[in-house]
């Protein structure tokens, strides 16, 4: 790959996709799904030494929404966070650091 920055010792770069759906299988019932995923590629010279960063986020998250009536509608959803990054430094240590969460919620909506 060819260096777009000659010279510079300072480069920083980060692509994001998004894909979603949604899916109305009754008419009360409404399911979404979403996934992110970013890649991003960090380096830079520090005190003469070369230092690189390479990271990707995955975010995956999932709705369900339920209407009893006009008024009420019951909506749950979930969210999974993936981080992995990889540190290089000059001296021959890799750090590679892999974390995952977890978050969700229920709601009542009259």
């Amino acid at each position: 790959e060819e260096d777009p920055f000659p010279g510079q010792r300072y480069r920083w770069r980060l692509d994001t996709v998004r894909l979603g759906a949604t899916w109305k299988p009754h008419p009360t019932v409404e399911i979404l799904a979403d996934q992110i995923a970013t890649r991003g590629a960090y380096r830079d010279t520090l005190s003469g030494a070369p230092l690189a960063l390479h990271l990707w986020e995955f975010t995956t998250s999932g709705e369900l929404a339920v209407s009893f009536g006009r008024y009420v509608t019951v909506k749950g959803s979930a969210r999974l966070y993936v981080k992995r990054y990889d540190v290089t430094e000059s001296v021959p240590i890799e750090d590679t650091s892999i974390a995952a969460r977890f978050g969700g919620a229920l709601e009542f909506v009259f």
